[in-house]
């Protein structure tokens, strides 16, 4: 009596696994996948979706067209010793200088609140604005019928975007050029800072962009980024 088996190369053939870009939901033969990916696009899309999360979560960016809103500055140690001084603890908590009467100044502490201080050590930095960013009303949706609510918040000056940890397709078409060229500065700014391991490649990144919108009609940033990241020694950076 004879019994078929299984060819250890049949077996391995038909294992398969979860691809793990989180916006695919494919299986694929282990053997024929990429990184823990169904494909090299998945791949690529993935990290550069990972990428784009870090300049979503940065506050100083718009997730939308990539404009820089605000610069952050760090705290001189001046800064940080004239703070812990009483006299300007005083004048934090409302104490002004008011004339003495013979033609000197005194700290008038009356209308101090004695709150607590910040510790200047606390402090991380400074942000201003660029000429990207301005405050203005910004109106979040609630839900069941409650009256939305409307506050001062940071808005994009370039796009109008004013949900900024937001990406808004729409208010993204309206300048593609320019959401290029703001996310390649961005790029090359968190790269210089060393949030991220991995330099954009310019004319990579420019050229899957242009390349996908010409076949689809769609903006795969994801795609365009993530292959600009993984771009191999000798590819255009033009």
């Amino acid at each position: 009596m004879s019994t078929a088996t299984t060819p250890p190369q049949q077996e391995h053939r038909r294992q398969t696994d979860e691809c793990d870009h989180p916006d695919c939901s494919s299986s694929y033969a282990i053997q024929d996948g990429v990184a823990g990916h169904c494909s090299q696009d998945c791949a690529d899309r993935h990290r550069g979706h990972r990428f784009l999360n870090t300049l979503r979560f940065d506050h100083r960016y718009c997730a939308t067209c990539f404009a820089r809103l605000k610069d952050v500055h760090t705290p001189t140690d001046d800064w940080r010793e004239r703070k812990q001084e009483p006299v300007e603890i005083a004048l934090d908590q409302g104490g002004e200088f008011v004339d003495a009467g013979d033609g000197t100044l005194e700290l008038d502490a009356t209308a101090c609140e004695y709150e607590t201080t910040i510790d200047p050590d606390a402090v991380s930095g400074f942000q201003s604005f660029t000429s990207a960013g301005t405050i203005g009303e910004v109106r979040e949706e609630t839900a069941d019928g409650l009256p939305d609510d409307t506050r001062q918040g940071t808005i994009c000056a370039v796009c109008g975007n004013a949900s900024l940890s937001m990406a808004d397709d729409i208010l993204r078409r309206g300048d593609i050029k320019a959401v290029a060229r703001n996310l390649i500065a961005a790029a090359r700014d968190v790269y210089a800072e060393g949030q991220t391991e991995h330099k954009l490649t310019r004319g990579v990144f420019v050229r899957v962009l242009r390349e996908h919108h010409q076949q689809s009609g769609g903006l795969d940033f994801a795609l365009a980024v993530g292959r600009a990241l993984h771009a191999r020694s000798g590819d255009c950076d033009d």
